[in-house]
């Protein structure tokens, strides 16, 4: 009995260091440029889409545009956390900067409307990820 007790008592130490010692993915941000190469090129093609598309609008609807004169970044760093759906289920804003000031609360609204009715891909999916949203002149 002693025996049994002592092998149960080991079984449950060892798979509690596996199971409750070890991060899981939705306990870590992962930058974007950290993640395997499958989900960075499936990331970089949401984000070209994004850019080509929604980025450009966003900057004309808000009269701002890029120059080393007035303007030389309009640039979001965001944590997502997409659910095992594709969804968004939070976010957090970790910096903004639009011509050396902060976002207006409609230009971040805008900024992530893309993003939160997106539906990302599996290899996307049950993740925090940081990403850059934006873009920036070397001036």
């Amino acid at each position: 009995m002693i025996k049994y007790k002592l092998l149960l008592f080991a079984f449950l130490s060892i798979f509690s260091l596996f199971s409750f010692g070890q991060k899981s993915i939705k306990d870590s941000v992962y930058n974007v440029y950290d993640l395997n190469t499958y989900m960075y090129k499936s990331w970089q093609n949401i984000e070209s889409v994004w850019y080509h598309n929604d980025y450009k609008k966003c900057l004309t609807e808000n009269k701002l545009k890029l120059s080393c004169e007035s303007c030389e970044s309009i640039i979001m760093v965001v944590n997502f956390n997409i659910d095992s759906t594709g969804k968004i289920s939070d976010y957090k804003i970790i910096s903004d900067k639009m011509c050396n000031k902060r976002f207006t609360p409609q230009l971040k609204v805008r900024f992530l409307e893309f993003f939160l009715n997106f539906i990302f891909p599996p290899e996307l999916r049950s993740i925090m990820i940081q990403v850059r949203l934006g873009d920036s002149l070397k001036c």
